[in-house]
């Protein structure tokens, strides 16, 4: 293991020259000595310079209105009870619906047999 590791490090320090260069003349315009150690820390420390602006901005600013929030266990047993209650209204609209239905076809002189102690038919 411990030759590996060193073939691995020493592959990390190996100096590359990144060279700029004009195109229509070959002028050096700028040359950088370069490995990859250098490559892998700079682009850690982006990654992690993006992730602080990221976080400060969604934790000091408005933006964190546009994205969803954890709910609180108050907001959970609302947002229960409201479903409760919908439920309840859905069930009230379709009981009144029935018996506007039934009204209408007595009134209307439909002649269905209605059972007396419920809106469905018999």
């Amino acid at each position: 293991m411990k030759p590996n590791r060193n073939k691995i490090i020493s592959k990390l320090r190996n100096k590359h020259r990144l060279v700029l260069m004009n195109d229509e003349s070959f002028a050096e315009i700028a040359s950088v000595k370069i490995n990859l150690l250098n490559t892998l820390s700079i682009f850690s420390v982006l990654f992690l310079v993006v992730a602080l602006i990221s976080y400060f901005l969604y934790a000091f600013t408005p933006l964190r209105n546009v994205l969803p929030n954890g709910l609180s266990s108050s907001d959970k047993q609302e947002l229960l009870w409201l479903n409760q209650e919908l439920s309840d209204l859905k069930k009230q609209i379709e009981i009144r619906n029935q018996k506007s239905k039934v009204l209408n076809d007595l009134l209307s002189e439909n002649e269905k047999p209605y059972d007396s102690t419920s809106v469905r038919m018999q």
